[in-house]
């Protein structure tokens, strides 16, 4: 039996393929359900028939879903769904009510963040670490090509954001897992999604394990344009670190731009508990929205996606527990 997997293509954003890969490959289309968790870099995949989890050795497949068409998403535009349940039990306002939260919310666009309003915003506040200047963030990216810019066709990794608003233009999207690092809300926010007196959470890749994701295809012809922007945006500090991804996609193996955690960067906070982590979440709000608006909007992609993550579902069941009860 082969397996299944699901590729976009921007041409016909609604339009999702089924393809076929690995074929005789003993598991097949086994591989129903990942396990990811957000604490423990875990990231294992259910057997279809028997309900027991595989070992990770053959999480490369953890991207691969039952395929449910047809699925339509408006990918390549800017979204901003949030979870429906997140105002029925109403918000701990007095908890997150700040003078930077209370700020008129600044959308993440192309514009905003080449314009530079949102990195000033930014350095005006941030007291604890460097803000990069134009020169180091094109040295950064410059550094991650040989002639020092792009000479081919680049692929970029989103696993948080940039899977519902990647605000950058692209030809080609597929489902893809990426090997080494797992997804964990380990980045302390003191202004976008939270406030220096309600830091907030934001994801990072940290290490071992896996992740699932989506991987953009960048044309040669506007990879310099794209990446910088795509740079303004991710690396406004040093507390992500860019890197040459190992990944799975649905045509095989290929390398693809995406940012890990700097686990020496003052804002890695991997020690966590999901406890903490879900009242963190549900408690910050900054000038790109409530905290909890980021955890939502990716939960809910990775489910239309068909590539649930079951530590962030969990963490996004637990913010709602926490909102409902008033705590």
């Amino acid at each position: 039996m082969s397996m299944l997997v699901r590729k976009i293509s921007t041409h016909d954003p609604y339009q999702i393929q089924s393809r076929r890969l690995f074929p005789g490959h003993r598991h097949g289309s086994a591989c129903l359900e990942s396990k990811i968790g957000t604490g423990t870099g875990e990231c294992r995949a259910r057997h279809r028939n028997t309900g027991k989890f595989a070992h990770s050795a053959w999480c490369a497949h953890a991207f691969v879903t039952a395929i449910q068409l047809p699925v339509r998403l408006p990918f390549g535009s800017i979204s901003n769904k949030t979870d429906p349940r997140a105002g029925l039990a109403g918000r701990n306002k007095s908890a997150r009510v700040t003078d930077m939260a209370d700020q008129q919310h600044i959308p993440l666009t192309r514009d905003t963040i080449r314009s530079g309003h949102i990195r000033d915003l930014i350095r005006q506040h941030a007291t604890t670490y460097k803000v990069l200047s134009d020169e180091e963030l094109d040295a950064s990216l410059a550094s991650m090509f040989p002639s020092g810019a792009p000479e081919t066709d680049v692929w970029l990794f989103g696993y948080g954001s940039l899977i519902w608003n990647p605000s950058i233009h692209f030809a080609e999207q597929c489902c893809a897992t990426a090997h080494g690092y797992h997804r964990r809300f380990c980045l302390q926010t003191h202004l976008g999604r939270g406030s220096p007196e309600v830091p907030g959470l934001t994801l990072a890749l940290d290490r071992g394990g896996c992740c699932r994701g989506v991987a953009f295809r960048i044309p040669k012809e506007t990879a310099a344009e794209e990446l910088s922007i795509v740079w303004r945006r991710e690396m406004v500090s040093d507390a992500y670190i860019p890197r040459w991804l190992s990944m799975t996609g649905p045509d095989g193996p290929f390398k693809a731009l995406g940012f890990v955690m700097n686990r020496k960067h003052v804002r890695y906070v991997g020690q966590l508990t999901e406890e903490e982590m879900a009242r963190t979440i549900e408690r910050a709000s900054g000038f790109l929205g409530p905290c909890s608006d980021y955890l939502f909007n990716t939960v809910e992609h990775l489910n239309e996606l068909g590539m649930p993550d079951q530590g962030l579902t969990r963490l996004r069941d637990r913010v709602v527990e926490i909102r409902a009860s008033g705590d």
